[in-house]
């Protein structure tokens, strides 16, 4: 016998009487929280993943965006701020007024007068102009001593042409030419950064060049337009000859930047990864380049990986917990119904209302199991009921048994006594019951045609016709087509016998006896009708009730209550005896059995 089971979380052990472990296995709710978990997992391990490589695609594209989105804001800023500077330029080079002043000579009243005129237009032009606070120095001059200055951000002094034509810049001018902003030159003022230095010549009518303009531009009008940019990604602008210009915070890593970075190398300052972006300008030779901070970006990936395991994890441990309560709810009920088989299997049948207790399918098959479970007891009580009933039948059939060759050879001889002295009633009597006694000697639990149950029914009705002098009459209309059927030897003879003890004797009139049949839901139905006095419902019900003795005046002892039970038990609850009747009217029974051929 087996020993009890232990329901673990994981799995199911079960041991022997002798404390040996006979087998060990993994039960319904292990495998549903197993299966479910590695579902979990594998779906939120790929959907981590493939959502790790998208957000670092869709922040490094949104990154490389607000890059070129923001350089293009400064290249757009930068080119109108050196726009002007250009406009500035055109402005004084083509100025009547400046190259009247240069067409003059130094010294002279019309000299000063000119250079005053020429310096208040200057002065009025950049007053109205947006790059005015650049502007460090704007000289008009030319090398025979002509020199206007305007107002700008710092005075300039008496020395300033001298210094100027004396300049690495001027001497680059006129050696190499016009050098915009490829480098940067020493301010006029030493005590000034370094500037751009631009020379612009000024031709007269006759395009005989009159002189110079000279702008020393502050490099503040590049890293002014920088600065509100640098707090995501850090922009500098480099000039041809290697000048890199941005805000003075991020100058050490500006200068850490190779001098031969390209579009798209990446470079290390203080542990810190940054890549390098190049962006057009329309002033030639300046660049703009920005610096992506590549670490900072793979610890946002990072980041964004973590927060996807931990929402994973979260996940399954939530999934667990929900699905430990719902196996509950299932591994529970499958536990009594397991116990319940259990007891089955050791006869005990007995009802347990914690089966049908979980409202769901586990609920309905602890119902059918309970239902199956008194089923059983009630088909071994009846079982033992009819074990019981067979004996005492067949003690009874013992007690009264007769010789059957006595009889039939004491009958034989009355038969031809009969048939010698011509008595043609005692003949058809006597035979009529040597065909009947021959057949209840055979047993009454065998199935014949039936035709061959109707022959039967004629020679019983023969003998109660002469015993009640004809005071009925025994009508049979089966069709023919339904004599082929198969039925249980002497089921209708039990009734017919009913309807003349207690329908037509009682009545004291003459009184007719109908055998019919027909077909209905493929069962076949015998009906037996007599006019004799009928019965109430009460009696009626009473009359399918097994008797427990037999009646002494039947001819085989069955009743109409043994003939119902013998037809439930062979042919199924749909066959059987039903009953209907009106007191003092009539009463018709039928039969009801399956289609045997």
């Amino acid at each position: 016998m087996r020993g009890p089971k232990k329901y673990g979380i994981l799995y199911k052990e079960e041991w022997g009487a002798d404390g040996v472990e006979k087998r060990r296995y993994w039960g319904i709710r292990s495998k549903i929280i197993l299966c479910t978990v590695l579902c979990v997992v594998a779906v939120g391990l790929g959907s981590s993943l493939y959502l790790y490589q998208s957000m670092q695609r869709v922040i490094s594209d949104k990154i490389a965006q607000i890059d070129q989105l923001n350089a293009g804001t400064i290249a757009a800023r930068l080119d109108d701020c050196l726009a002007q500077v250009q406009t500035l330029q055109a402005y004084c080079s083509s100025s009547g007024r400046v190259s009247s002043a240069l067409n003059q000579t130094p010294g002279t009243p019309r000299a000063v007068a000119a250079a005053l005129g020429t310096q208040n237009a200057i002065n009025v032009y950049l007053r109205t102009s947006s790059i005015d606070s650049y502007i460090n120095r704007l000289l008009v001059f030319n090398e025979e001593g002509v020199y206007v200055s305007a107002v700008t951000v710092y005075d300039g002094s008496l020395r300033d042409l001298s210094n100027l034509l004396d300049s690495e810049q001027f001497r680059d001018w006129k050696e190499f030419g016009p050098s915009g902003f490829r480098r940067l030159y020493p301010s006029l003022n030493p005590h000034r950064a370094d500037c751009f230095a631009l020379f612009v010549p000024v031709y007269g009518y006759a395009s005989n060049r009159l002189g110079y303009v000279y702008i020393e531009l502050s490099p503040k009008i590049i890293t002014d337009v920088l600065a509100p940019y640098n707090d995501l990604n850090l922009f500098f602008v480099q000039t041809a000859e290697g000048d890199r210009l941005t805000t003075g915070g991020a100058l050490p890593l500006v200068e850490a930047v190779p001098a031969q970075a390209a579009q798209g190398d990446e470079f290390t300052y203080g542990d810190v990864v940054y890549a390098l972006q190049n962006h057009a300008l329309d002033v030639q030779d300046l660049v703009l380049s920005s610096c992506i901070n590549q670490t900072q970006l793979q610890a946002a990936n990072h980041d964004i990986l973590f927060s996807a395991v931990t929402v994973i994890l979260m996940i399954v441990l939530i999934a667990v917990f929900i699905l430990s309560l719902l196996t509950h709810y299932i591994t529970t009920p499958i536990r009594r119904i397991t116990e319940k088989i259990n007891r089955i299997a050791m006869n005990d049948y007995s009802f347990d209302p914690e089966l049908e207790r979980p409202r769901s399918e586990m609920g309905e098959i602890g119902a059918r199991l309970n239902e199956l479970g008194l089923g059983f007891q009630q088909l071994l009580s009846e079982t033992i009921a009819l074990h019981d009933e067979r004996a005492r039948i067949e003690m009874d059939l013992l007690q009264s048994q007769v010789n059957p060759h006595f009889l039939y050879n004491t009958l034989n001889s009355v038969h031809w006594m009969a048939v010698v002295q011509k008595n043609t009633g005692i003949e058809k009597l006597v035979k009529s019951l040597v065909n009947l006694l021959r057949n209840i000697s055979k047993g009454v639990s065998d199935k014949i045609p039936l035709e061959e149950e109707l022959a039967l029914l004629d020679d019983y009705v023969s003998i109660q016709s002469i015993r009640y002098m004809g005071s009925f009459e025994y009508v049979c209309t089966v069709p023919q087509e339904l004599r082929q059927y198969k039925i249980i030897k002497f089921t209708l003879q039990p009734l017919v016998e009913n309807a003349i003890f207690h329908g037509i004797v009682p009545k004291g009139s003459f009184g007719t006896i109908t055998v019919d049949a027909f077909e209905e839901e493929e069962m076949l139905v015998l009906t037996i009708t007599d006019d004799g006095v009928g019965m109430t419902d009460g009696q009626a019900h009473a009359a399918l009730q097994p008797g427990d003795k037999p009646d002494q005046a039947s001819m085989t002892g069955i009743g109409l209550g043994n003939v119902n039970r013998r037809l439930k038990l062979a042919y199924g609850k749909r066959a059987g005896v039903r009953i209907e009747s009106v007191a003092g009217a009539y009463t018709k029974v039928y039969v009801r059995v399956n289609q045997e051929a």
